[in-house]
């Protein structure tokens, strides 16, 4: 079940409760009033992506990124190239 924070419009109480969504008509305690969905951040660990290519440049630009990619798959096409051109040669 997910957290939720509320506030009261009437005496700026703010109450944090566990809720099952869809159940968020709370009154506050203070004094009565109901109380108000308050937007809230969330925040979570990432620990790897599927996509190893982007875990070393995790948190830089898009343009980054791609440029790393390509990179990487130049890269490993070079040594594709390279390792085939050695195995005809024998």
């Amino acid at each position: 079940m997910p957290i939720y924070e509320f506030y009261c419009e009437n005496c700026k109480t703010v109450i944090e409760e566990i809720l099952q969504i869809g159940s968020d008509n709370l009154k506050c305690k203070k004094c009565g009033n109901e109380l108000k969905k308050k937007m809230s951040s969330f925040s979570g660990i990432i620990k790897g992506s599927t996509n190893r290519s982007l875990d070393s440049v995790i948190g830089e630009s898009a343009e980054k990124r791609w440029k790393t990619i390509n990179q990487r798959k130049l890269d490993r096409d070079k040594i594709r190239k390279s390792l085939k051109e050695k195995t005809n040669v024998n």
